[in-house]
């Protein structure tokens, strides 16, 4: 697309009422129309247009090539000088324009590497842009918009860097040591045709133009062309050292030849490294005036006429009088070089060096910091002269020398001697405490105890306490070890804890590891009091405090926060528990003690989950809490915990290699169960080295798992332990089945046996029965067996074992044992049976226990019916009976014994039988 076409395309793209039909009014409109909303959519339009059809070239030397690449300068110029920060509204924003400028340099980055000799045309014009009016004074670029000017002067810089990711403005690395090397962005196409760079020099420009331009021709040695007395002054005045360097050098080459005015010279000898001193002493006498001397040095050096006197005197007031003004102005700037003591020094000796009352209070730090004796000595004597309101500043301002302060404070006392305070300078004597001498603050410390009150002195420690200078924790550290301000701050602090909620934890932890005892004591037990009953509030005040304090306290205040409920504070407010993290997250020994408090405190599964949810919200404090387990065993809160993770089952996957074996078993039985199949992995592999627990285990995910477990520990599972019977009743029927096998391999016991059939798990009963079911083959043991199933307390373990005992036919002997046995046996079934087997037997069969069952059986009021009515008719067969069993139930028996008892009674006292306590009458 050729110029022509592309003007044509955007003319007729556009509204006509903008005055763009023309082709010759595209540049206008590029430089001077409003970046507005409708305007701004074609003039970027128009520069995307230009840059594809730029990009798009082939041959560099066709003048279509030229004429879109002056469109693109014009493009460029406009974005390098615009400024993002002023823009307002819509059309353009300002991350659009930093768009549009970055798309700007990397045109130039395709042009250095497509046609390195058009890049330095567009970077000439560019540059040249960047023009100030004649009379302007020195300027400077703009770090934070001219990113293409930036880039073609200092795009390889190692001193300079761009802010944001290139996104931002340009920025000086500080305190940052690089050796020199080509900082230009395309440093080759420079090192020919230097025209352009002298014209540099020779306008108007910033000072970064400037040094550019003098760089590259100091890099190539080529001698500067004539540079007006102006120019260079202003290169004196820039910040930049090449530029400095560059009028020294050319002033020493064209001193022979050229008559510099005083000014420069000042400016030449200020910045110069040779020592004016060694000069005037090689050309000096005893008897030649210093002046004189000073002039026939200058005389040489420039070239001067010596026997022009008066013009020569005239030109030494004004060099004087620019050195002088020089050194003032970098004194009010701050600066304390040693060319500025040569200055002063300098001057002093030929009494040109004099400075006001009001200057001297101006600079009066930058002079004393000096370390020349001329400066001291002037601030020495407006010192002693200063007025009891500015003691405290003057004495700031010598505090760098010990004979200075000793000597102010030794007049200061003196005046203050005859001092009456008035009731609104207080601050008179709060100044002494923001001066870093000890000896300043002690003497503070004195007046303040001679004229303030207490609410006075507190006022004073919160700004001490708040004080945001860089020497405030200096400043801080002095007075806290000040001898005279332990009662005052005692007695400012003692009586209310405001302050540890006012100060920041930072500074009370620094008072208790710096401060002196009494001060340290004081804190320390208004932080434990405090601590105490706000845990998780102060918990950062103690992490801050040193290592042995912090662990007192909470040994202290630990077993006591079982007594209250610490979350209830924090969890109130929803922004307070995320702060309270935030804060403890660089302090691994804050975040231990805060997992100490809450699992020893009084609280309850919903808080004690809000917790571990906001502690699972990043991984560091996720990581701690897990690892906090190993340490809660025997914890109040132990449970909770468990359940409150297990609600976590993602977490708990994550983390499963911090989690100790032990702690699956519990985490297992709180997991729901959709989420149970994550973790089978995860059991397999620490499966081996738990002990039997892992039984309490019984989803079906985890049969496998268990398998396996039981087939690495089948040596230590038999009668001995309980995992045999666990494994037997197991709700698992693939475990069951393990256990039920192993036990055939052991061989069944009544008791293990007994056992199953207690458990009335069907397949467990099954298998106890089926041992039972064999007892008639076991002679020895058949009844004691019965006997087992009889006693068991289980009732359907005692109807099998009474059914078990009525299909077998016992022998005699044996039956007349066992019914012995049972008949002490208070089952209703049992006493039936037993009944009706001595209901059948003969009298003489008659046994001591039957006495004892009958007596039992009959005593039992509304029990036992079938068996006391089978033991009645047993009794009226019968005639030898207990006849004070009959007058006891006679007298406390129900209705129908004690008829029965009666009736019994009457019978024997027929037959003739005397029976005491009954008469018939």
């Amino acid at each position: 697309m050729n110029t022509q076409e592309l003007f044509k395309q955007f003319s007729d793209s556009i509204d006509a009422k903008r005055g763009l039909a023309k082709t010759k009014e595209v540049l206008h409109y590029i430089d001077t129309t409003p970046f507005q909303e409708d305007y701004w959519k074609d003039w970027k339009k128009l520069f995307k247009m230009t840059e594809e059809a730029l990009r798009a070239v082939k041959d560099w030397d066709d003048p279509v090539s030229h004429q879109l690449l002056t469109l693109m300068v014009h493009f460029l110029i406009r974005l390098d000088q615009q400024n993002i920060q002023g823009l307002k509204g819509k059309y353009p924003t300002k991350l659009t324009m930093r768009y549009m400028k970055r798309r700007g340099r990397r045109v130039l980055w395709f042009l250095a590497k497509e046609a390195p000799h058009w890049y330095r045309m567009v970077a000439e014009k560019i540059l040249l842009a960047q023009e100030q009016p004649h009379n302007a004074p020195a300027s400077s670029l703009d770090y934070e918009n001219h990113w293409i000017s930036f880039d073609i002067i200092l795009g390889k810089s190692r001193r300079y860097y761009q802010k944001g990711h290139g996104q931002g403005g340009y920025a000086f690395y500080h305190h940052r040591f690089q050796l020199h090397h080509r900082e230009e962005g395309v440093s080759q196409v420079w090192d020919w045709e230097f025209g352009f760079l002298h014209q540099l020099i020779r306008r108007n420009f910033p000072w970064q133009i400037h040094e550019f331009a003098v760089k590259i021709l100091m890099r190539n040695q080529q001698a500067f062309q004539t540079i007006t007395n102006e120019r260079l002054v202003a290169f004196f005045g820039s910040p930049s050292v090449w530029l400095k360097r560059a009028t020294m050098q050319y002033i020493d080459q064209h001193a022979a030849t050229t008559e510099f005015p005083p000014e420069l010279i000042a400016h030449r000898w200020f910045y110069g490294n040779f020592d004016i001193n060694a000069q005037l002493s090689a050309t000096s006498s005893t008897t030649t005036n210093p002046s004189n001397s000073f002039i026939g040095w200058m005389n040489k050096f420039l070239g001067i006429n010596a026997s022009e006197t008066k013009s020569n005197s005239a030109w030494y007031r004004r060099f004087t009088n620019e050195l002088y003004n020089l050194v003032i102005d970098k004194l009010k700037k701050g600066q304390r070089s040693r060319r500025i003591v040569r200055a002063i020094d300098f001057l002093h000796k030929r009494k040109a060096f004099q400075i006001s009352s009001n200057e001297v209070q101006q600079m009066a730090e930058t002079l004393f910091e000096l370390k020349s004796e001329v400066t001291r000595d002037i601030v020495w004597r407006t010192a002693k002269k200063s007025d009891i309101y500015q003691m405290a500043y003057w004495l700031g301002i010598v505090r760098h020398s010990d004979t200075h302060v000793d000597q102010l404070l030794s007049i200061y006392r003196k005046r203050l001697n005859n001092f009456r305070r008035t009731w609104w300078d207080r601050g008179v004597f709060e100044g002494y405490m923001f001066v870093e001498h000890p000896k300043v603050i002690d003497f503070g410390w004195e007046m303040t105890e001679r004229y303030l009150r207490v609410h006075e002195v507190t006022q004073i420690w919160q700004r001490l306490l708040r004080n945001r200078q860089k020497n405030a924790r200096n400043l801080l550290r002095l007075n806290i070890k000040c001898p005279k301000s332990i009662q005052w701050f005692t007695a400012s602090h003692a009586n209310q804890m405001d302050h540890l909620y006012a100060y920041t934890p930072e500074k009370i932890a620094f008072i208790v590891k710096e401060g002196l005892p009494p001060i340290r004591e004081l804190l320390l037990n208004q932080i434990t009091q405090v601590f105490e009953f706000n845990p998780l509030i102060f918990l950062y005040l103690v992490t801050c405090l040193p290592h042995q304090a912090r662990e007192n306290i909470l040994e202290k205040c630990l077993p006591k926060f079982s007594q209250h409920n610490v979350l209830f504070d924090v969890l109130a407010d929803n922004q307070m528990l995320p702060h309270l993290l935030g804060r403890l997250q660089e302090h691994a020994w804050g975040l231990n003690a805060l997992l100490q408090i809450v699992a020893n405190s009084k609280t309850d599964l919903d808080e004690v989950s809000l917790f571990v949810e906001e502690m699972f919200k990043e991984d560091q404090r996720a990581e701690l809490l897990i690892q906090f387990l190993v340490k809660m065993n025997g914890s109040a809160n132990q449970d909770y915990f468990v359940e409150a993770i297990a609600r976590k089952p993602l977490v708990l996957v994550k983390y499963s290699h911090l989690i100790p074996g032990h702690f699956w078993l519990q985490f297992l039985q709180q997991v729901p169960e959709e989420h149970l199949d994550k973790f089978q992995q995860v059991l397999a592999q620490v499966a081996l080295k738990l002990d039997a627990a892992i039984l309490k285990i019984t989803h079906p995910v985890f049969a496998s798992t268990l398998i396996n477990w039981l087939n690495h520990h089948r040596q230590t599972i038999d009668f001995q332990s309980n995992a045999l019977f666990e494994v037997c009743v197991h709700r698992l029927p693939e475990v069951r089945n393990w256990g039920f096998g192993r036990t055939n391999e052991l061989g069944l016991r009544a008791n293990f046996a007994l056992r199953l059939l207690e458990s009335e798990l069907p397949e467990a009963v099954n298998f106890g029965q089926q041992y039972f079911a064999k007892a008639a083959t076991r002679e020895d043991s058949l009844v004691e067996d019965l006997l087992t199933l009889c006693d068991s307390p289980v009732a359907a373990t005692r109807s099998f074992g009474l059914e078990l005992l009525q299909s077998i036919e016992l022998d005699p002997k044996k039956h007349a044992q066992l019914l012995a046995y049972l008949s002490e046996h208070a089952d209703a079934k049992i006493q039936e049976y037993v009944s009706v087997k001595l209901l059948d037997a003969s009298p003489a069969a008659s046994k001591p226990f039957v006495k004892t069952f009958d007596r039992s059986v009959l005593r039992r009021k509304n029990r036992n019916k079938t068996a006391r009515e089978n033991v009645k008719k047993r009794w009226s067969q019968q005639a030898e009976v207990d006849v004070n069993t009959l007058l006891e139930l006679a007298k406390t028996g129900s209705k129908q014994d004690a008829e029965w008892a009666i009736f019994e009674l009457t019978k024997l006292s027929l037959q003739g039988q005397e029976i005491e306590g009954f008469v018939l009458e």
